[in-house]
């Protein structure tokens, strides 16, 4: 039979906190998934001010879907406690890039099981933003990311550790660097997403996406 498949909100994620961090951005993401154990990360950017609004549509093969618009904005740190870590696993590496250009230091409690993931996902955050001068320091089982309101220098290899959503979480903390980040390994993101780097590339304009 034939059967609508929605877009998938993790891997909108990338494209969200884009839209976020770039200024003069804006976008709409059409046709994705609005489960609500899948979206709980829009409800944490919101916390930290992003500009987001869910358009429901139709329910679809079982799933809510709809669309996601999207502007730029200045995001504050927030504490993320360990309860919702089941619901953010795979988005706290991006979430880590919207954390590095927040005003504060936003703290992602309870990440153990980031440790189990393609990789230790905890190690791959810390020390690519540390590459990349970005105050943020692990205790335990917890990342402490304190944001700059000044752009990422840049110029850094960064070292995906074959992991897709390390490789797409600082291609798109890329688009705000002064100087191009280089990268050890993009084939990676071919596991789960493997137009992301044209699709990202279409979106991108001047003065913003």
């Amino acid at each position: 039979k034939n059967i609508f498949v929605a877009g998938d909100p993790s891997s909108a994620a990338f494209f969200i906190v884009a839209a976020l961090i770039v200024p003069n951005s804006k976008i709409i993401l059409k046709n994705v998934s609005l489960n609500k154990t899948r979206i709980e990360y829009i409800s944490v950017l919101k916390k930290m001010g992003a500009k987001i609004k869910l358009v429901k549509g139709k329910k679809r093969a079982g799933e809510l879907t709809g669309s996601i618009q999207v502007k730029y904005s200045k995001l504050k740190a927030v504490t993320i406690p360990k309860n919702l870590s089941p619901y953010l696993i795979d988005e706290y590496p991006i979430l880590s890039i919207a954390a590095s250009v927040a005003k504060g230091t936003t703290i992602m409690k309870g990440l153990e099981e980031l440790r189990y993931k393609e990789s230790d996902r905890i190690k791959s955050i810390y020390n690519n933003l540390k590459k990349l001068k970005i105050d943020c320091l692990v205790k335990k089982d917890d990342i402490s990311i304190t944001g700059s309101e000044v752009l990422p220098n840049g110029g850094a290899k960064i070292k995906t550790f074959g992991d897709h959503r390390i490789a797409m979480s600082f291609k798109v903390m890329n688009l705000i660097c002064e100087r191009q980040l280089s990268f050890d390994d993009l084939e990676c993101i071919n596991i789960s997403y493997p137009d992301f780097n044209k699709h990202l590339e279409s979106i991108i304009i001047k003065d913003g996406l």
